[in-house]
């Protein structure tokens, strides 16, 4: 097996799939950062530190500024100073913003389904278990790479 040639046909699939718009624009769209930190804001169910959402989703503080800026301007989130410690800002959502992200999840998991149906049982769990076995090693492979 060449593994270069596999490698190489891997990364042309995926930069095809975000060239073409097609499927990982998805993708791209919810790693930007507003729609991940509604989902993560929604798994919480408590207000949290904009530092928290930044750590939780890997997300730099700018970035994380940035999207919380746009989400309370589409009044989804609101930030709230603590009552004790006024420097403190938490960030919890609102009605509409939790409504958008249990659509949202409700969405990704309706569409997950549909494809697992159409790839039959076999092939689905196979996929998952392959999924989480790539981006285990990659984590471990660009480690090494950085150090």
């Amino acid at each position: 097996m060449d593994y270069e040639e596999l490698a190489a046909a891997n990364i042309r699939q995926i930069m095809m799939q975000f060239r073409d718009g097609r499927v990982l624009e998805r993708f791209y769209w919810y790693a930007k950062g507003e729609k991940m930190i509604l989902g993560m804001l929604l798994s919480r169910h408590e207000p949290v530190l904009p530092s928290q959402i930044s750590q939780s989703l890997g997300l730099s503080s700018a970035r994380t500024a940035a999207a919380l800026g746009s989400l309370e301007g589409k009044e989804l989130i609101v930030r709230v100073h603590d009552t004790i410690d006024h420097r403190k800002v938490y960030v919890s959502l609102t009605s509409a913003g939790k409504e958008l992200a249990e659509a949202e999840h409700d969405r990704w998991i309706r569409d997950g389904i549909r494809i697992f149906e159409e790839m039959g049982s076999e092939d689905a769990h196979d996929l998952v278990r392959l999924m989480n076995r790539y981006f285990e090693l990659a984590d471990h492979v660009w480690r090494q790479s950085v150090e």
